[in-house]
């Protein structure tokens, strides 16, 4: 399971800083996580980084 997180305007490949806690508990609990850019869905491409796999469960908690 992989939980995806907004990421952060100015570091795309970071967490935006009000999810920097939960990220840290879920991959502390062992969880693999993700961020996504919610500006590239408005172009309606999804960028999330690093891409999940196409098997994988994916838990947005934005």
């Amino acid at each position: 399971m992989i939980f995806l997180f907004p990421n952060d305007y100015f570091n795309p490949k970071k967490a935006d800083a009000a999810y920097l806690e939960q990220v840290a508990c879920m991959q502390n609990a062992g969880f693999a996580t993700s961020v996504i850019s919610l500006e590239s869905l408005e172009s309606g491409s999804s960028k999330i980084i690093p891409v999940p796999t196409p098997d994988s469960k994916v838990v947005y908690r934005g």
